[in-house]
């Protein structure tokens, strides 16, 4: 055992994303009625604004009244 940790994925039964993703899943072509070609997957944090902060740069909540 190493005690690397990994992880990826990758899905068959999906095309990839229409545009590139934050963590580097690069857009692809989808043909529709054709099978999926497969792609690489990833978590919800390729849709943070800025990967360096650690709420992901969201502007700041309302405050409640």
């Amino acid at each position: 055992m190493t005690g690397v940790f990994y992880d990826a994925a990758y899905d068959r039964s999906l095309d990839p994303p229409a545009k590139d993703t934050g963590n580097g899943v690069l857009a692809g072509a989808c043909t529709p009625g054709a099978a999926p070609i497969g792609t690489r997957t990833e978590y919800e944090e390729g849709i943070s604004i800025d990967q360096n902060q650690l709420n992901g740069g969201a502007p700041a909540a309302p405050m409640a009244e």
